[in-house]
């Protein structure tokens, strides 16, 4: 994860906003699966973890792992997960697959972006939106699985303002 969290401050710096996106969706998957193996197969060692991981990855992948980790750990319903975190999902997933519309996205914020690697505030702003996003979700996921921040005063709330939105909460 750290390794990933360098990689992701590099490309934001290199106006690699794409590959940035993919990375954000690779460490929200990469934090689902990590949870549901070690929730339900708590007893075995690491290599063994691993290996079901192989296992299951055919079984278990995509929106389908995260909305199933994303109703445990934040004890919604699916609808509610749904509604709250697939359009984040759905924006990852953009980046992820190539798209017409992310390809017109760039060309007509920043031409130049398409050519080479540049800064451009407003494609900038929408990553570290969508960063803010998958790391409370991230921070949300360790909480739950960790007892002792489970039990700490926090809560992660999610609201809608015409757009969806998300907020790691610390309650005194």
């Amino acid at each position: 994860m750290f390794k990933e969290i360098y990689w992701l401050q590099f490309l934001f710096h290199t106006g690699n906003y794409a590959t940035a996106y993919r990375n954000l969706r690779y460490i929200l998957e990469l934090m689902s699966r990590a949870y549901h193996i070690d929730i339900n197969y708590p007893d075995l060692t690491l290599d063994e973890q691993i290996e079901k991981a192989r296992e299951i990855e055919e079984s278990i992948y995509g929106w389908k792992l995260v909305d199933s980790v994303l109703c445990e750990v934040l004890n919604k319903t699916k609808e509610e997960i749904r509604t709250g975190f697939k359009p984040l999902w759905d924006e990852l997933n953009r980046h992820v697959h190539p798209s017409a519309r992310q390809v017109n996205l760039v060309a007509v914020q920043d031409f130049s972006s398409l050519i080479t690697d540049s800064f451009n505030e407003n494609l900038a702003s929408d990553l570290l939106r969508a960063t803010d996003k998958v790391f409370d979700i991230v921070y949300a996921v360790i909480f739950k699985r960790f007892s002792k921040l489970e039990n700490q005063p926090w809560h992660m709330s999610s609201y809608t303002n015409g757009k969806s939105a998300y907020q790691i909460q610390w309650v005194a």
